[in-house]
Order: structure tokens, then sequence, then C-alpha cells
């Protein structure tokens, strides 16, 4: 972790280092994150997390984040290289008293490489407990690059991202769709006072973007504080 900055005062603006910037076959990383009652943090990486390809060995990734306070996870796009084998498990437990923003952007394949995803196992799980009752199970598991292609799959896409909104009421979904303005891709749902916005597309730009400008209209909702981006993110 590097050390935190301060650009917007009490809200504190962490970047996950990690240094060979990719993730290899056999690989065990587990990240455990805590924002305590009164606390305020914005956690996000310099750079895409890169997952290899493999001969074999599962690199897994386990990520437990609990918030009494308010915290926002924006990490920068997982990328699954053709012929990896990954398992990205994330857990996320709030309280009553706690807001959170999350992302999560998942790229299969490399297309400003020409490299999709063809073949590899990916295996990711998401889930959001408050007050430890589960709000949100959200599995998918690809096992070739066919499965993309199917209606179940990504339907022909290669990135998928989600990002949650909490606690915002059912009356913003509307205005976060009009926030949208028919861009291609995204869809929007309320669930227990979790507002939640999907990608399915070909850009983990686009996903960004969007994302970005909705978390940057709701913020004030959430934390009383106006958005102020990461200044990493122009680099």
């Amino acid at each position: 972790m590097q050390r935190p900055f301060y650009p917007e005062g009490a809200t504190a603006h962490v970047y996950m280092l990690h240094p060979p910037g990719g993730v290899v076959a056999g690989d065990a990383l587990h990240v455990d994150m805590r924002v305590d009652e009164g606390a305020a943090g914005l956690v996000t990486t310099p750079g895409a997390t890169k997952f290899y390809r493999s001969e074999g060995l599962t690199a897994r990734l386990q990520q437990r984040l609990a918030a009494s306070g308010h915290l926002e996870w924006f990490p920068q796009e997982n990328i699954f290289f053709n012929d990896s084998h990954v398992a990205l498990e994330t857990q996320v437990h709030i309280d009553s008293a706690a807001t959170l923003a999350f992302w999560e952007i998942n790229c299969f394949g490399r297309l400003a490489g020409k490299q999709p995803f063809v073949k590899g196992d990916i295996a990711t799980k998401l889930t959001l407990y408050k007050n430890n009752h589960l709000i949100l199970h959200d599995r998918f598991v690809v096992n070739s690059g066919q499965a993309l292609q199917r209606t179940t799959g990504l339907r022909g896409h290669s990135v998928s991202a989600i990002l949650l909104l909490t606690p915002l009421p059912t009356e913003s979904v509307e205005p976060t769709i009009a926030l949208l303005d028919g861009k291609a891709g995204f869809s929007v749902t309320c669930i227990d006072n979790v507002l939640i916005v999907r990608y399915i597309g070909d850009s983990a730009e686009q996903a960004k973007e969007g994302f970005t400008m909705l978390w940057s209209h709701h913020r004030m909702a959430l934390s009383k504080r106006d958005a102020c981006v990461p200044r990493i993110w122009a680099t």
C-alpha cells in the first residue's frame, strides 16, 4: 500500500501496488481491508491487474472488504490472458452505518493485442453482506472462449463489469438511467437499497467512464462529498 494521499481532506486516497504488475499461475494473493466507523477511504490501483497464461496451475486472488465507514473500492480492470486459470473471490461486509461505492471490471483476452480469450478457466465470485445478511451473490464461470459467446455468457463481448452504490433508494434508478442517456451496454437495477449497474461490452474504458460519471453524481447522496477523481487515473 502506498502512503495515503488526502486531496479532499479527511478521505484517504490509497493506491494498492503490485510491483510485478501481473499474477502468474500458482500465485495466491489475499487482500484484507477494513474502514472503521467515521473513517473514509478511496482505494484504487495504478494500472490493470494482469492474469497471465498458465500451463495448468490456478492463480487465486481473495479479497475481503469490510466497512462501518465510507468505502470506495475502484481498482483498475482485471485482464485475463488467453489460457489463464483464475479464481477471483471478493467478499464485502458492510453494516448499517456504512456507505459503499464498489466496482469490478473484468476483461477476457486482449483486444488491443488481437489476442482474444479462446481457452482457459475463469471463476469469479462477488458476495455482499449487510449486517451479516447476504444481499448479493454474483458468480460467473468461463471454461472456454465459447462460453463468452453464449446468451448466458457475454453474448460475444469481452468485458463484464459491475458497479455497486449503497445506500440508495429505488427512486435512484430512473435518474441513473437518464444519466446514461442510452449508452450501450449498461443496465440498472436496485435491490435492498443497493444500486446495481452492469456493463457488458468491449471496452474497459467505456465501463470506467460510465461508472465514474454515476459515482460522481451519487457521491453527495452517499457520503456528503463532491467527487474527487484519483489523480493517478490521469497518468
